[in-house]
């Protein structure tokens, strides 16, 4: 009962796209999260690493992310970008819709040592669903075209990790590392994320670290595009959540994230990211 009740506590503190980290929810037991993501990009970094300002750019994400627990201490992942909205700014302004990526992984637990921590490997499949086609140019301030929006990767990926992590009553800490195999001649890509968290009456607190940087390993041509997720697209953040739990099992809140200290950007517009959400576990 012990072991449930923290599992239970720490799918309240889910962030994002990531999950509760490596501790395996009991079997039957439901994550659920929606959330919505707007980027306010006010500059782009290419991928030699060099910044200058945009006209303008904004990315609204829409997604969905579960965990089921499957018993024997397996939990089923599942992530989708529901719909994407981008609003260019140039010399015609422009509002497209376009819909997401969708994966889908599985997470064991493989060690518990001491009273809260715990090991897990776990495994994605990225099944793309976007077009990697170019469909918008987005402009620097000089009106030249720096990037061309692309509103997905267009291929299919496999994502390893193994994270470990130790949960207290009230707070825990968790970090890990990752290897994101691309297909389509797309660049490997090097995972890692590290976060504290903490819990007191109905309210909690994340700050969370994390990235992943594309490493040199394929052939197909690195591309331009302010929404990532393409190939030669790194980045860093550096999160901050907060989140309320108003009624037993529901949790609200919102996050606000930025590179960290630009530090290893490549390919993608910068500026802040705030985040909604509404999580329910049970």
């Amino acid at each position: 009962m012990k072991r449930i009740a923290l599992c239970t506590l720490l799918a309240l503190a889910v962030p994002g796209v990531a999950r509760a980290g490596p501790w395996a929810p009991a079997a039957g037991d439901v994550y659920a999260k929606a959330s919505t993501r707007l980027l306010l990009g006010a500059r782009y970094t290419d991928g030699a690493g060099a910044t200058a300002p945009i006209r303008g750019y904004r990315e609204l994400t829409s997604a969905l992310f579960g965990e089921v627990g499957l018993g024997s201490d397996l939990t089923l992942l599942l992530s989708w970008d529901v719909a994407r909205w981008f609003a260019i700014e140039g010399d015609q302004k422009r509002s497209l819709v376009r819909p997401g990526d969708a994966r889908a992984g599985l997470r064991y637990t493989a060690l518990r040592f001491g009273s809260g921590g715990a090991f897990a490997v776990e495994g994605w499949l990225g099944v793309p669903i976007a077009s990697r086609d170019p469909i918008a140019p987005l402009a620097g301030e000089d009106g030249a075209t720096v990037a061309q929006l692309r509103a997905g990767p267009g291929v299919f990926d496999v994502v390893g990790r193994a994270e470990v992590g130790w949960a207290w009553t009230n707070a825990w800490t968790s970090a890990g590392v990752g290897w994101v195999q691309r297909f389509g001649g797309y660049d490997a890509l090097f995972d890692w994320r590290a976060e504290a968290g903490a819990r007191w009456w109905r309210m909690q607190g994340v700050l969370r670290l994390g990235g992943r940087h594309a490493l040199d390993t394929a052939d197909a041509e690195r591309v331009e595009n302010p929404a990532g997720q393409t190939n030669g697209t790194s980045f860093t953040s550096t999160i901050m959540e907060l989140g309320v739990s108003p009624v037993d099992r529901w949790l609200v809140g919102g996050s606000a994230q930025v590179s960290l200290a630009g530090l290893g950007v490549r390919s993608q517009a910068r500026g802040p990211v705030f985040t909604l959400f509404i999580a329910f576990s049970g």
